[in-house]
């Protein structure tokens, strides 16, 4: 019992340490939530160990509601928080209910109705469930059980480094779980001892692993944020114990009282300037300046993952890796099948020290010996280990590409690209810290420029493919014009035939003709020309719905294609460039999409203001307001969709409401993103690509402006555009 206890009081240190230090490590969200719930794992444990080994009924009691089950509860709701946040899937409702549930059991647990102690061999105490015991046991194994289901399907899904982050997450909390479960076995009187609560340790030594081997977490962050915290601590305390001290002999109640609120006040108001103030000293004197540079590049791949296309994201990441490591350059060379070899992406101007060094080379054959070097040994080189291979090929392909290092951007066996790290500004050549570094970062880069260049890959085949199916949308449109051509000139011919044989009918009335035989055939004269004529009719409508269907289908592959060339080339490319009466746009867009609005008994209205010009391409402003319009509809049964353009203090409102049915209050912080939304509630929309909300926010952007959606389920939605407005004063210097 007394190792049990002592194994209970580690595991509870141990995770309290790993909960510090991922707080200290990392500002995310998820970081947070990892954090409460190793805290919580540490109170469970420690109030497991504490409980057992209590030595009367009221301090086991005491341990059992203000530690053991004060965490125990927390565990299930904390650990499903962080797992929804680390894979970016949000389940606000359950979270919701998971925290109402914890906060009602803790009232339970704290007024004795959940559970008590009583002696329990081999253990001084445990604890003996009460009726409300069950919903406990319920709400702790459906959350952990949902969260690690939620976990395995990203882990298949995921890749690289994440793939392997999340084996870590999920194979240690899983025999954490496993382990700490078993100490439900005495609870409800099994007769198995609960050995797997020594197995909660092997969850901290998983992830402390990970956090070592895999970047996890960046532990030297971590010592650097430890050492500043604790300095500014001590200096904020220091300065308190000073102020109180000549109280302290004559009234030392009094003397504590003025340090707690000196203190209090102190870490309130100065704590957060007095840290920033002695981080460069502290990065200066102790770290040598290292971490300025190693944050930066600890963020780059979290921050690769907000561009869209492969271009963008190699300018952003040729910038940031020059500015933060303080290079001279960095060239980026990406496999070209067509050329057989490796062609430097121009992300960038060249240098005028590129540009008068003619021996600068711009292409990497496949056969070149510093491609075969890293093909064969994918690490990061310096020059320095490349001389001491004494290869001279080696030298002067590095040399030509006036570069101090590089490394190889790998996706399983395939080398996909090289980069290559001028040298430092300082002149210095790169030391063993910045080698950890760099060959960190080529890890994480590697599994982003992989799926960028597949995603990319992707978004041209998507656009050859929409290209090909508008030639076919454009044949089927042609063959319908056709037959309706055909059509008419069947009903002319009709109605020229029935006209020859009714005047003939009339002609034999007026010789006297009457008879059985001529009724018939005045009968089925009659019957046929209201045959036709509905037939006609009818085939007049279809070639509406179908003109209709037809219009739809090409706007839904113009989609597809602009995503297709937006992912491949960028938002902002060669367009032309003018001024937009915004209101012109919207009346335009409007008469466009009537058809459709008609066609479901809606009321498309715009309504304008004169004057309001912003500075952009044409077609991206129609396409914003045309896919807004076109969601609008889909979403609509019956009512009305209002398009709004107004001034709106320095800039242009642009606002497109519908009466339909609403988005979920939940789904309204990712309509906006990839992957494509599929928002609960709206499932009765009409079959659509997807993107088209997507390309609303990244075009808006583009434009300068901002976009945002308020909705009321069941009662309709709105969508609000704000643009910067062109003024006079730029139209003239534009001219």
């Amino acid at each position: 019992m007394k190792s049990f206890a002592n194994s209970c009081l580690i595991n509870a240190a141990l995770s309290a340490l790993l909960g510090i230090f991922t707080l200290l490590s990392s500002r995310k969200k998820e970081a947070r939530y990892w954090s409460l719930y190793s805290i919580t794992v540490a109170m469970w444990s420690s109030g497991l160990g504490l409980m057992v080994s209590a030595t009367s009924f009221s301090e086991a009691f005491f341990w059992l509601r203000w530690l053991h089950y004060l965490g125990a509860i927390m565990i299930p709701i904390f650990f499903f928080h962080f797992v929804t946040s680390y894979i970016k899937k949000p389940k606000p409702r359950l979270i919701a209910m998971g925290y109402v549930l914890a906060v009602c059991q803790q009232f339970l647990s704290i007024g004795g109705h959940l559970a008590t102690v009583e002696p329990l061999s081999p253990f001084n105490f445990y604890t003996i469930p009460k009726p409300a015991y069950a919903i406990f046991v319920a709400y702790f194994f459906s959350y952990v059980f949902y969260a690690h289901i939620l976990l395995f399907k990203e882990m298949r899904s995921a890749s690289g480094l994440a793939k392997k982050h999340l084996k870590y997450i999920f194979f240690g909390t899983a025999i954490a779980f496993c382990g700490g479960s078993t100490a439900f076995f005495p609870v409800f009187h099994w007769p198995v001892f609960p050995y797997g609560v020594y197995g909660v340790f092997a969850y901290i030594l998983t992830v402390t692993y990970a956090i070592l081997n895999d970047q996890l977490m960046d532990i030297r962050l971590v010592l650097r944020d430890t050492t500043l915290h604790a300095l500014t601590a001590a200096l904020l305390g220091g300065s308190a114990i000073l102020l109180s001290f000549p109280l302290v002999p004559s009234y030392p109640t009094a003397g504590i009282i003025l340090s707690t609120t000196v203190m209090g006040l102190l870490m309130a108001f100065a704590y957060d300037p007095i840290r920033k103030a002695l981080q460069p000293a502290i990065d200066r004197i102790m770290f040598a300046n290292r971490f300025g540079y190693l944050e930066e590049l600890s963020q780059l791949p979290n921050d690769l993952l907000e561009f869209t296309n492969l271009r963008e994201m190699l300018k952003f990441l040729v910038t940031r890796l020059t500015e933060a490591a303080k290079l001279e350059r960095v060239r980026i060379f990406m496999y070209d099948p067509g050329h057989q070899s490796y062609i430097e992406t121009q992300v960038h101007a060249k240098t005028e020290q590129q540009s008068e060094n003619k021996s600068s080379i711009e292409e990497l054959p496949e056969t070149s010996a510093l491609v075969r070097l890293l093909r064969s040994d994918g690490k990061l080189w310096t020059r320095e280990e490349i001389k001491r291979k004494g290869d001279a090929s080696l030298i002067s392909d590095l040399v030509a590409l006036q570069g101090a290092a590089c490394f190889p951007v790998n996706k399983e066996n395939d080398l996909l690209g090289v980069v290559v790290l001028g040298p430092k500004r300082s002149g210095e050549p790169f030391n063993q810290q910045d080698m950890r570094i760099l060959d960190a970062l080529r890890v994480r880069l590697e599994n982003f420029l992989a799926q960028a260049m597949t995603i990319t890959q992707e978004a041209l085949n998507m656009v050859k493919d929409s290209h090909d199916m508008k030639n076919d949308v454009n044949a089927l449109k042609g063959r319908v014009t056709w037959r309706a051509m055909r059509i008419a000139g069947w009903k002319i011919d009709f109605e020229k035939h029935v006209l020859a044989i009714d005047s003939w009918i009339t002609a034999e009335e007026a010789k006297g003709a009457r008879g059985l035989e001529h009724e018939q055939a005045k009968q089925t004269l009659s019957s046929l020309k209201s045959q036709a004529l509905e037939w006609f009719r009818e085939a007049e409508s279809s070639r509406t719905i179908e003109d209709q269907a037809i219009q739809r289908l090409a706007h839904r592959l113009k989609n597809w294609a602009e995503y297709g060339r937006v992912v491949s080339e960028g938002f902002r490319g060669t367009r032309a460039m003018e001024a937009i009466e915004v209101g012109d746009a919207v009346r335009i867009c409007v008469e466009r999409w009537k058809p459709h609005a008609e066609k479901k008994n809606l009321q498309l209205f715009a309504e304008t203001v004169p004057d309001l010009v912003v500075w952009g391409e044409r077609s991206l402003l129609e396409q914003v307001i045309e896919n807004l319009i076109d969601n609008a509809i889909k979403a609509t049964k019956q009512g009305q969709v209002n398009v709004i353009c107004r001034a709106d203090r320095d800039g242009i409102l642009l606002e497109v409401k519908d009466t339909g049915c609403g988005i979920p209050a939940e789904d309204l912080p990712t309509i906006f993103e990839k992957p494509f939304y599929q928002g609960k509630g709206r499932e009765t929309l009409e079959q659509s690509t997807g993107v088209g909300l997507y390309l609303v926010s990244q075009y808006v952007r583009s434009l300068g402006g901002q976009v945002r959606a308020e909705s009321q389920v069941g009662k309709g939605s709105s969508f609000f555009v704000h643009l910067p407005r062109y003024d006079q004063e730029r139209k003239g210097a534009a001219a």
